[in-house]
């Protein structure tokens, strides 16, 4: 049988045997690293809005120009926070590898040990990102200029049909060929580099040729991870649906007693509103945190499968791990 089949079991009894019985302190400290880990926060979210008319669309125009440097200040602090936090999530990665072999969470230790290997992935996946937005922003020009030109009057003659087609299937191809990537980084360079020293970028070339060499393997891999994805998604969304629900009522019982002090002391308003802000972001917060604190043997078995299977390979391949010599 295939490595990718072999491990299942083995893994999901390494993790009954990390997570049960509970250890209530060693769930509640890792549910904050896997909360921290940028596995268990990646996602995104569309929201559709309605298209503002042309004369809305001049108003945000003359803003935008009126506040030029406020707006830059404020999306320069954004996009340093945002890399701020992408450096602790990555480094989080290790964290987590590491509090599950030791079965202790001693966050601040492991991150001084791990801090380097997070910046490196950090800038790693921020030259990716960057390469991509070179690919696709110019790529997507023709499209964007009629659809600035024309904001609020927009019809399908503005734009070119054949180039339509031409960018969507160019934008699923950059989807496929960077959650790939992405899959490499995750399953192959995250290990190699928590049980080495290299670099992120020495990591994936020494990666890739281990792909390679185990191409029939690394591919049987990729579809168990993405059975088992869908069935643990499906036991996620319950988990947390529950949990959503049970936070809805009690934010609504709340709600209800803000209310009440309300009608009988109006002037309490504007306390009222930023104590019901306040409990709002505690409340998503907990949300959050209880959440991952459930799912965190789930988490933990995907980090364990991971491992196992690339021990499994290292194993395998040792003439291609032998006397190497440490890159840093």
């Amino acid at each position: 049988m295939a490595i990718a089949t072999d491990i299942i079991s083995d893994s999901i009894q390494q993790t009954k045997g990390i997570f049960f019985p509970i250890n209530r302190e060693f769930w509640l400290k890792i549910g904050l690293v896997s909360l921290l880990d940028h596995k268990g926060s990646s996602g995104f979210n569309y929201r559709a809005t309605r298209m503002a008319n042309p004369g809305e669309f001049t108003k945000f125009m003359t803003f935008i120009k009126t506040h030029l440097s406020l707006i830059l200040g404020i999306s320069g602090g954004v996009v340093m926070l945002s890399w701020l936090f992408s450096i602790i999530s990555y480094t989080f990665n290790f964290i987590f590898l590491e509090s599950l072999f030791s079965r202790k969470v001693l966050i601040k230790t492991y991150f001084k040990k791990f801090i380097r290997k997070g910046l490196s992935l950090f800038w790693f996946n921020l030259i990716l990102s960057a390469i991509n937005l070179i690919i696709m922003v110019p790529l997507s020009l023709p499209l964007l200029i009629p659809l600035i030109r024309n904001w609020g009057n927009l019809s399908w003659s503005q734009f070119s049909i054949p180039y339509l087609i031409f960018f969507a299937i160019i934008f699923v191809l950059d989807l496929i060929i960077f959650s790939l990537i992405d899959f490499v980084i995750n399953n192959f360079v995250v290990m190699d580099m928590y049980t080495g020293s290299r670099s992120s970028f020495q990591s994936l070339r020494k990666m890739l040729k281990l792909i390679r060499i185990e191409l029939l393997e690394s591919f049987i891999y990729l579809l168990m991870k993405i059975i088992l994805g869908i069935a643990t998604a499906i036991i996620s969304l319950l988990i947390g649906l529950i949990i959503i629900l049970a936070s809805l009522v009690f934010g609504g019982i709340i709600a209800l007693i803000f209310y009440l002090i309300y009608l009988g002391f109006p002037q309490t308003k504007i306390i009222l509103i930023v104590a019901g802000i306040a409990f709002a972001v505690i409340l998503l917060l907990a949300l959050a945190y209880a959440i991952a604190v459930i799912l965190s043997p789930i988490c933990g078995f995907y980090y364990i499968y991971s491992y196992n299977f690339f021990n499994k390979l290292k194993k395998r391949n040792k003439s291609f791990f032998k006397n190497e010599k440490t890159e840093s």
